[in-house]
């Protein structure tokens, strides 16, 4: 189970971070070796580096992709690819980001490869003399234990790794699982099975999980009470986990629906999240979780218009201060461009406490060319620049791309000062 894949391939790439507001492509995919169609957060490092994943791309034969790192040189940031996925044991097409711990070794998952049903597996990556090295935690087997993780893992507060398979479980519905063990020696856990689109029950756990204290929090894109998803909390007492249903999706107008990414804590217990539908045009919309004596009351802090302001929006990050940034997948009102949608290739937007409410500011409306298209992922915010990644544009459109179906080019990681 273990590969040894290491240091894959060094690319340069240069840009000038704009002015307050202004958005640069940062780094544009070129769509082998240095991978291609990047669909997670980044996650910021020591001295400014920068971690990511690209689900294709690479050097291996499968095109199946990379994890790189991004480390700056005054405006300019150089590449460096990690690890690349040959589609075996090792995993393949990795989807979610990364988390780290105290030596510097780098934690994922891929949605596909591995042994038996090639339903996915969760990796580490520990540095070893100047490069990194490769080892194989776990690898799904497409029964109770679960498959194809869409979201990464997760430190708890004892220490062990969490996530969930969208697939997979006694229901078919998804599990949340725990990893625990040292080395490359881990023994899985099942959490929690999802029962699926009848039960009431969350259905397709997607995005990562989140640790507050004994309970780690997330979203399901499908399942509940009307089938549009839920948010979940797992207690931990002892040995096993309990689940609560924290809120429940629905539809109707101005309802909410289909959660894409998982949860931000905020203060006091509170949570926000996205929907990539639902709202009064049906377009997502940014929401609240406030606790409650009976539980949690869902609150919209923010409908999309599509031309306005954007549409599906997809993940969040928040700042000491309270405000919220995202990016939309489609919309805001610039011309297809090549974009799977028309009017408009998404955006970065902001949302900044204002009273009772929040003020919505678009930062950058991407065009589909050389500046990327339709974001997958929310930002992160590293020293007052906000970092993401779009899975398509960037204006390097090579034959790897066009044959995984991208259209305007291989993916980008952009930067905006908002």
């Amino acid at each position: 189970m273990i590969g040894l894949r290491a240091l894959a391939a060094v690319v340069t790439g240069a840009a000038v971070l704009g002015s307050a507001g202004a958005g640069v492509t940062a780094y544009a995919f070129k769509g082998a070796p240095d991978g291609a169609l990047p669909y997670a957060d980044l996650v910021a490092g020591v001295n400014g580096t920068l971690y990511g994943t690209a689900s294709a791309g690479g050097n291996a034969p499968c095109h199946c992709g990379v994890v790189f790192s991004l480390t700056r040189a005054g405006n300019d940031l150089t590449e460096t690819v990690l690890h690349a996925f040959t589609g075996g044991t090792d995993g393949a097409q990795p989807l979610a980001d990364l988390v780290s711990d105290a030596t510097g070794a780098l934690y994922g998952t891929t949605f596909k490869g591995g042994l038996a049903c090639a339903c996915g597996t969760v990796f580490k990556l520990t540095p070893a003399g100047g490069r990194y090295v490769e080892h194989v935690l776990y690898a799904f087997a497409g029964g109770s234990d679960g498959a194809f993780p869409q979201g990464g893992v997760t430190f708890g507060a004892d220490g062990a790794l969490y996530g969930t398979t969208t697939e997979g479980g006694s229901a078919g519905a998804g599990t949340a699982f725990r990893l625990e063990g040292s080395g490359s020696h881990y023994r899985e856990t099942i959490v929690h099975t999802f029962l699926g689109m009848s039960s009431g029950d969350g259905s397709k756990p997607v995005g990562d999980l989140i640790a507050v204290g004994e309970t780690l929090y997330g979203v399901t894109e499908n399942g509940g009470s009307n089938g549009a998803g839920t948010v979940y909390g797992l207690t931990r007492s002892g040995s096993t986990f309990s689940e609560r249903l924290l809120y429940t999706f629905g539809y109707g107008a101005g309802g909410t629906q289909y959660p894409g990414a998982g949860l931000v804590a905020g203060n006091r217990g509170t949570f926000f999240g996205t929907t990539q539908q639902g709202g009064h045009d049906d377009n997502g919309i940014v929401y609240v979780l406030v606790p409650t004596k009976a539980g949690y009351s869902e609150h919209a802090i923010h409908t999309f218009g599509y031309t306005i302001d954007g549409a599906q929006p997809i993940g969040l990050t928040i700042a000491a201060d309270g405000t919220l940034y995202g990016t939309t997948m489609h919309g805001a009102g610039i011309g297809s461009n090549g974009c799977a949608y028309p009017n408009g290739c998404g955006t970065v937007f902001r949302l900044k406490p204002s009273g009772d409410g929040y003020a919505f500011t678009t930062l950058h409306r991407f065009q589909g060319g050389g500046d990327g298209a339709e974001p997958k992922a929310g930002p992160i915010l590293s020293d007052g620049t906000l970092y993401g990644t779009t899975r398509n544009g960037g204006g390097i459109v090579r034959r790897a791309c066009v044959a995984m179906g991208t259209r305007p080019g291989c993916g980008t990681v952009f930067a905006v000062r908002p």
